[in-house]
């Protein structure tokens, strides 16, 4: 029986073994030896803690057989032991009291080897937990991933620019709002339906299609911004700055499209401002300049080249200074440092460039900064104008305010505010001349306004010509001269007026055709008091001396006036010789008393006298006259009338003098007479004149002969002449000739 109970022991698959309450090993059944692998031998007469680790409490402190000492029946337990001190093994153990006689005498324990099952478990446990961590993870990476997608769209919908996913082939996978507004299409209307090429302008389609090719084969060696026209739904055309890049591992792309249609507009504006702005510069005629801190230019339009006169490019990089003398570059560096210290913008500075051939140019200058990006002063700009010519009318202007065109003597305004000032002032006593030029009338009515002028310059010079250098002499206005006399006395007064009058008599010796004759007056005065009338004192003195030498002035130049018409006309040819002696034959034989018979041979020397006014070009012309010269021809009988009304030995046949050239018919000039009311001292000058005339070479002509002439006479009798005084001339002449 006891041997079949082994034989049960040995083939169940759980260790057995029998131990008494002394811990020694009573049996163990062959599970039990292969579990701890010791033989029966070994295990024989050993004791529990001897077989497995004294330090397990599995076998020592928490024996299984122990408690069975105790109240315990049976118990079972799961612990790890450790055999002989190496294999650590999971173990299960039941135990049941041994009894014999109701007494304890031992314990069966069986121990099932769970390691295995431990390990499986651990690997379940472990493996349980990794997935417990690995889902956790996922719920992690899965949030982090949707709060990553929600950032991405976010993002792509409001980048401010419109984003676009672009396939390989070229059809849109994504887009955003503002690539809606953009484009004019919804993302209905364009993602998977159209591609990027649809809104692509025609001229740069080729272009975006290569780099599109391009990029997917070889990203590096196409540009990832540029510019393109986009045509919209409207088909109005946009400007875009489009950025993209391909997608890793993809072959699509992202793109941004920046609407930069209002920029290009700007800037298109800004270029056709920046155009006017020079075209501006380069057509205007005042320079425009542009220079750094220390004076040398960095800019300058086109005039600069012409009003500085230096050759294209020669002005960049050259020093303001080099263009001034240093007077002048002292003024434009004051101008420059006045706006530098202060900030505002002059204008209004001038100064004198010199330029490479010498010639030196008066500007008018503006000044202002130029900032740089913090604010600072870093140059200046401005115009400069050529004022030159302008500063040239201003000084004429100002010097015609205060002088006489004609002489260059100081005029009636400067007399006038010099006068106040010697008022004012204490250089006393102050003596003033006051001068007459006599005659000047006579010349400009028969001479002409020319020689007038020439005799005004004269009288200048004369008076000038007599003076200190702190004398002023002006011109008052016509004929009328005064000299200021300032510290001078009665003495150095008259004193200067006998200078005056010996500087007109040079000239007269030089200039006898032309003499001068100027009546002067003078007065002082001692004190400010005695300034008011002291003009009108030595106006009042010259007038005086003007009537006691009026007579001998103008019998002066009515002598000037004959021997300028004895060189000019046909006097030295016997002219007037020939004509008094036939005019004295007629007029005894009328029986003219001697008073008429003088005055007729008086008119028969002076009755061209007015031919001093005509000039040469009129006066010994050989072709037919013109109407105008016709007109000055016929001007020689007033201006002989004017000539000898103003000389006292002519006076009394200036009449005769005015219609000497009237017809019988009344076709003559300038009066118009006919008949009788010519004077018959006029009839017969003018038969003896025109006689004399057609029987001597003119210009105009050859002499005829006497039978001629006479003829001719005769043909214009009663209609330019007197028909009796012809007759009376033509027998005349034929008694002469048989005389002869």
């Amino acid at each position: 029986m006891n041997q079949l109970r082994f034989t049960i022991l040995d083939s169940i698959g759980e260790a057995v073994y029998v131990r008494d309450l002394r811990d020694n090993l009573l049996y163990a059944n062959k599970a039990f030896i292969d579990f701890t692998g010791w033989s029966i031998e070994k295990l024989s007469g050993k004791k529990c803690y001897e077989i497995f680790d004294s330090t397990i409490d599995a076998c020592v402190v928490n024996c299984p057989a122990r408690k069975l000492n105790g109240a315990v029946h049976s118990c079972r337990v799961e612990k790890t032991i450790r055999i002989f001190g190496e294999e650590i093994r999971h173990v299960r153990v039941s135990a049941s009291p041994l009894t014999e006689n109701g007494q304890v005498t031992g314990s069966v324990i069986i121990m099932q080897d769970i390691t295995r099952l431990r390990e499986y478990e651990n690997l379940y446990i472990s493996t349980e937990q990794k997935l417990k961590e690995e889902l956790s993870l996922r719920k992690i990476l899965e949030k982090y991933l949707s709060q990553s997608e929600a950032i991405y769209r976010a993002m792509f919908e409001h980048t401010g620019t419109a984003m676009l996913v672009i396939n390989e082939d070229r059809t849109i996978a994504m887009a955003n709002r503002e690539t809606e507004r953009i484009t004019g299409y919804t993302r209905d209307e364009i993602v998977g339906k159209r591609t990027w090429g649809e809104f692509v302008h025609p001229e740069d389609k080729e272009r975006m299609l290569r780099y599109h090719t391009e990029r997917r084969a070889n990203g590096g060696k196409v540009p990832n911004q540029y510019e393109f026209r986009l045509i919209d739904s409207r088909g109005q055309i946009r400007h875009i700055f489009y950025t993209i890049a391909m997608i890793p591992g993809t072959k699509q792309s992202i793109g941004s499209m920046i609407d930069i249609t209002e920029r290009k507009q700007v800037e298109l504006k800004l270029r056709e401002s920046e155009e006017k702005y020079r075209l501006l510069l380069e057509n205007i005629e005042d320079v425009f300049y542009e220079v750094d801190l220390r004076g040398n230019f960095t800019y300058v339009n086109d005039s600069a080249y012409r009003v500085f006169g230096y050759d294209k490019n020669e002005l960049i990089g050259r020093n303001y200074r080099e263009l001034v003398d240093q007077e002048n570059a002292r003024k434009a560096f004051a101008a420059y440092n006045k706006v530098f210290t202060s900030g505002i913008p002059e204008r209004g500075f001038c100064w004198a460039i010199t330029r490479p051939d010498g010639q030196k140019r008066d500007m008018e200058v503006s000044v202002s900064p130029i900032r740089d990006q913090r604010g600072n002063i870093c140059g200046f700009r401005g115009t400069a104008r050529d004022i030159t010519e302008r500063k040239q009318v201003e000084d004429r202007l100002r010097y015609l305010s205060l002088h006489d065109t004609l002489t260059g003597l100081y005029n009636r305004t400067y007399f006038e505010e010099e006068m106040r000032r010697l008022e004012k002032g204490r250089r006393f006593p102050v003596s003033l001349i006051c001068g007459d030029l006599d005659g000047l009338k006579l010349i400009n009515d028969t001479l002409g306004h020319k020689k007038g002028d020439q005799l005004l310059k004269a009288a200048a010079r004369a008076i000038k010509e007599a003076l200190r250098a702190s004398d002023v002499v002006a011109r008052m206005g016509g004929d009328e001269f005064v000299v200021v006399l300032p510290e001078t006395d009665e003495a150095g007064a008259e004193n200067t007026c006998r200078r005056i009058q010996e500087s007109i008599d040079r000239h007269n010796r030089q200039n006898p055709e032309l003499p001068l004759h100027i009546s002067l007056g003078w007065s002082t005065a001692k004190t400010g008091s005695e300034m008011s009338n002291l003009f009108k004192r030595a106006d009042n003195n010259m007038y005086r001396e003007k009537v006691l030498t009026s007579n001998g002035s103008k019998s002066t130049i009515f002598r000037a006036l004959m021997s300028a018409l004895e060189d000019r006309d046909f006097i030295k040819q016997g002219h007037i010789t020939r004509l008094q002696e036939t005019v004295t034959g007629m007029g005894r034989a009328l029986g003219l008393p001697n008073r008429e018979l003088a005055e007729l041979v008086l008119l028969a020397q002076f009755h061209d006298i007015g031919k001093v006014g005509l000039s040469d070009k009129v006066l010994f012309k050989s072709e037919p006259l013109t109407d105008s010269e016709r007109v000055e021809i016929k001007s020689h009988c007033e201006i002989g009338y004017r000539i000898a009304r103003a000389a006292p030995d002519l006076v009394h046949i200036a009449d005769l003098i005015l219609a000497h050239h009237e017809w019988w018919n009344g076709h003559g000039y300038p009066l118009g007479f006919s008949g009788k009311e010519i004077p018959v001292a006029c009839r017969i000058l003018a038969i003896t004149d025109a006689y004399d005339a057609m029987t001597n070479d003119r210009p105009y002509r050859k002499a005829l002969s006497r039978e001629e002439a006479i003829a001719e006479l005769q043909r214009c009798a009663g209609t330019q002449f007197d028909p009796k005084l012809v007759e009376l001339f033509v027998k005349l002449q034929l008694e002469k000739r048989v005389g002869d």
